[in-house]
């Protein structure tokens, strides 16, 4: 049913090889690791594609500069930090381009349902020390990545290898609703 899921998507590259390279692994620590760096290239095409709707539709904000001069050297806070102020300004907007992206910015504004992948990864994000409250909207959800990517990548705090290879489903799970819930690069 995922792989069907999968296709049905269309993903945009690099996106859809980044996660056929992770599942391909034996190891579900090579999974683990794949799919994060999925997430983050998920986030940056997101980010990407609603900083270059803002630009083309000329919109600007303090914050929108703070953000962008934050990609010098960008983590995925920055990505997520880009994504969320780029939506903030595209929603006020009545712009052809703005309009384009509707489907992906009510997306981000959605309540996440009771059940989904979304809420199975937020629950395992808030099984880690220093966890924010639970989200109640999808992008909620995706604010919560950098405190995942921080508190579980094997490069930054140890949790455990068992904690990492538990966590590949929800990654894979709540990879594949975020982007059947929000059109990475607009209509």
């Amino acid at each position: 049913m995922l792989d069907v899921r999968l296709a049905r998507l269309g993903l945009p590259l690099p996106l859809e090889p980044a996660i056929g390279r992770a599942l391909m692994h034996r190891e579900r620590a090579a999974q683990h690791e794949g799919l994060v760096v999925a997430w983050e290239l998920a986030v940056r095409i997101l980010a990407g594609s609603l900083w270059a709707a803002c630009r083309h539709a000329h919109l600007s904000s303090s914050a929108l500069e703070r953000a962008t001069a934050k990609l010098e050297r960008p983590s995925l806070g920055h990505w997520v930090e880009l994504a969320r102020t780029c939506a903030s300004l595209l929603r006020e907007s009545d712009h052809a381009v703005a309009r384009a992206f509707r489907t992906t910015l009510d997306g981000l504004e959605a309540q996440l349902p009771a059940e989904c992948g979304l809420r199975t990864l937020v629950a395992r994000i808030a099984e880690l020390d220093g966890a924010l409250p639970r989200p109640r909207r999808v992008q909620e959800a995706l604010d919560q990545l950098p405190h995942y990517r921080n508190q579980a990548q094997s490069t930054h705090k140890d949790v455990g290898p068992a904690f990492r290879e538990a966590s590949v489903e929800p990654l894979l799970q709540g990879l594949v609703d975020f982007c059947e819930r929000v059109p990475l690069v607009g209509a």
